[in-house]
């Protein structure tokens, strides 16, 4: 039986993500939608996106949809659905609420909706058994996605109820330490490298590398490494600190958890066997004037075992010669944002495309960064792609230097 899943995203490279799908063997109506794409499959299936997705922030299960017209409709309609079929009454739950802009003008209380279903749900299980779940804001055993959009040509709204699976973003890959933060998402770094769609062969710099994110992301690729791999490890030595779906009673009833264990295990064999054939080759370079990002990453490269494929220096990316590295390509991601006022974006934008000009010719640059910041480059851009970090506008620009 084919289910209906939806595979979330950052807005802007869905079109890359429907290109994951196509590659992982899903050719069942994989629809791209804003912020996502849709697709059609086994649970197997869904499995196989959690695992080996660098683009996806999470993946849904589509478990029921109807149409309502009042809240009240929405109550009385989510009574009828069997509910049990997801969740039992022992276990905790937590539901939010997405609405289009017309569902907005007639539904401006989100919460009211949540609350509406939540009341449903308990009802339901009080009826049949009893027995209700409680709501758990934190760490829920299952969380509801409740996505409200009108429909078209009609008054009515359509409901669809969707069961989260991964429950922490598949962004957190699980190799940072603990209050060890990144300006960058790990699954938008991704993005951003299948968007050069460059040689890696013949290497990767980013001068001002923070934390690492593009280094550990970029050699995750090269060496075809699952990005899910350290969760993987940490399911294998605890199975409760993993994914949601693993307490989702209709992914159990197809994949029970002892398949799922000998599915991952094999997996993670698969990856630790490609990680002890890395060679000691220096392909991807990182540059920072932060000695204490350079130690954490440092430190996250020897966790994951790859520091052999990497060069960590301390450098000034304004005044070092990039020539000296053999690499071919360069992404960088400038501070911008809460991270510098203004006058210093610009300059440092200025200083650094100065730089570029002088010690890294005859190659290609991507640079990163907020939107109207690309004014104080004074290259010519070969691509301006639009893209978002969090709620900033930015874009990913391309340059090819002479």
């Amino acid at each position: 039986m084919n289910n209906e899943f939806f595979v979330s995203c950052p807005v802007g490279p869905e079109n890359l993500l429907k290109q994951e799908l196509l590659d992982l063997g899903l050719n069942s109506e994989v629809i791209v939608k804003r912020g996502g794409v849709q697709f059609k499959g086994l649970f197997r299936d869904a499995l196989s996106v959690i695992i080996n997705s660098r683009i996806a922030s999470r993946v849904y299960h589509k478990a029921f949809a109807f149409t309502f017209g009042v809240e009240k409709d929405l109550y009385d309609k989510a009574l009828e659905k069997e509910w049990d079929q997801l969740i039992d009454p022992w276990q905790n739950l937590k539901i939010s609420t997405l609405v289009d802009l017309e569902g907005k003008k007639k539904f401006p209380n989100t919460k009211f909706l949540s609350l509406k279903l939540k009341d449903a749900m308990a009802d339901f299980f009080i009826n049949k058994h009893k027995k209700r779940p409680n709501v758990e804001l934190d760490n829920p055993d299952v969380s509801i996605l409740l996505r409200i959009d009108k429909k078209e040509n009609s008054r009515k709204f359509i409901a669809q109820v969707y069961i989260d699976l991964c429950g922490i973003p598949l962004s957190n890959r699980g190799y940072r330490f603990e209050g060890h933060t990144s300006p960058l998402r790990e699954n938008l770094a991704a993005a951003i490298l299948a968007y050069m769609n460059y040689d890696s062969s013949k290497g990767l710099i980013d001068p001002m590398c923070g934390t690492g994110t593009f280094l550990i992301e970029a050699i995750y690729k090269h060496f075809n490494i699952v990005p899910s791999l350290k969760r993987i490890e940490s399911f294998l030595e605890n199975e409760d600190k993993a994914w949601n779906f693993l307490k989702y009673k209709k992914f159990k009833s197809e994949l029970p958890v002892n398949k799922i264990h000998q599915i991952l295990k094999a997996i993670y064999m698969q990856n630790i066997k490609k990680l002890e054939l890395i060679p000691s080759k220096q392909l991807f370079v990182g540059l920072d004037n932060d000695e204490n990002s350079l130690k954490m990453t440092r430190k996250v490269l020897r966790k994951l075992k790859l520091f052999k494929a990497c060069r960590i220096e301390n450098s000034n990316s304004l005044k070092v010669n990039l020539s000296q590295y053999n690499v071919d390509t360069l992404i960088v991601n400038p501070p911008y944002g809460e991270r510098m006022n203004q006058q210093d974006e610009n300059q440092l934008h200025f200083e650094f495309a100065e730089n570029l000009k002088h010690s890294f010719k005859n190659r290609t640059a991507f640079i990163f960064t907020k939107k109207d910041l690309h004014k104080n480059i004074s290259l010519t851009a070969k691509r301006k792609i639009p893209l978002k970090n969090g709620n900033i506008e930015c874009r990913l620009l391309e340059y090819q230097l002479y």
